[in-house]
């Protein structure tokens, strides 16, 4: 009888075993898929910032600050949306034209007059007054800059939002010049898992921006 329960339960657990094992591990494999082509699509290198470049540095990623350095800028490895890293702004105090902003210090050849996507994951702790945002900037041969796309999350208090900005490329741009910032305004923003890539091609959510961007130049 012992032998009998004993059988049962085996062929119970082994019955059980194959089902899980039916269901996850199809759910792994397109996991794994949609992150591969997540990352395959992506054109930043480094996206996701796990890549340290000693202290408070990022590999592929430049800090830019003005001075005075009023808006505090870090790395955080304990609040992140994936990962173990996101980098952080924070200020006290609001200052006309006193910023802090986070760039990809080197990026591919865009395509002239195709339309790209830039987007990050974006978390806010006490906001007020200018939100935090992405900019786009193109450069022209004599090095004259021209902001041709923007976008704003909200303020006071949000969890884990995504962030885009749609842009099309200029004919006459030499380069360029992407940036996640805060500029007067006060309170914390994380930034993680930036993105890079065709607007078209982009799966990912649009809680803040523009879901496509129609302005050329």
């Amino acid at each position: 009888m012992t032998q009998n329960l004993t059988t049962k339960i085996q062929k119970l657990f082994s019955e059980v075993s194959l089902k899980v094992r039916c269901v996850f591990i199809p759910m792994f494999c397109m996991a794994v898929s949609a992150l591969t082509a997540a990352t395959k699509d992506n054109l930043l290198d480094n996206p996701g910032l796990e890549e340290p470049s000693g202290g408070q540095k990022v590999e592929n990623w430049e800090l830019v600050q003005t001075q005075g350095r009023l808006v505090q800028c870090s790395v955080d490895e304990e609040t992140c949306h994936s990962g173990r890293r996101a980098v952080v702004l924070e200020a006290a105090e609001a200052v006309a034209g006193n910023y802090g902003e986070w760039r990809p210090s080197s990026l591919p050849r865009l395509e002239a007059g195709k339309t790209y996507r830039f987007a990050v994951w974006t978390k806010g702790s006490h906001l007020e007054g200018r939100p935090p945002y992405l900019e786009v900037y193109s450069f022209d041969k004599d090095g004259e800059p021209r902001l041709i796309a923007q976008a704003q999350t909200k303020l006071g208090d949000f969890d884990w939002k995504r962030i885009v900005c749609n842009f099309n490329v200029p004919k006459d741009s030499d380069r360029i010049r992407l940036g996640a910032g805060l500029s007067g305004g006060t309170g914390k923003v994380w930034f993680d898992d930036f993105w890079l890539g065709d607007a078209q091609g982009d799966q990912g959510p649009v809680d803040f921006g523009e879901k496509l961007t129609t302005k050329k130049f």
